[in-house]
């Protein structure tokens, strides 16, 4: 998609829209597992 030199706006705002969605994901992950884990939360 990307190699492409047109790609409508839509398509590039959908796959940025997933993108965000999977980081949020991953973070949740990583704040669940570290809270099991005992680990303390960086305060700054």
């Amino acid at each position: 998609m990307l190699d492409e030199r047109q790609v409508p706006d839509g398509e590039l705002r959908f796959l940025a829209e997933r993108l965000v969605e999977a980081l949020r994901d991953v973070l949740r992950i990583a704040e669940s597992r570290g809270a099991g884990c005992g680990a303390a939360e960086d305060p700054g």
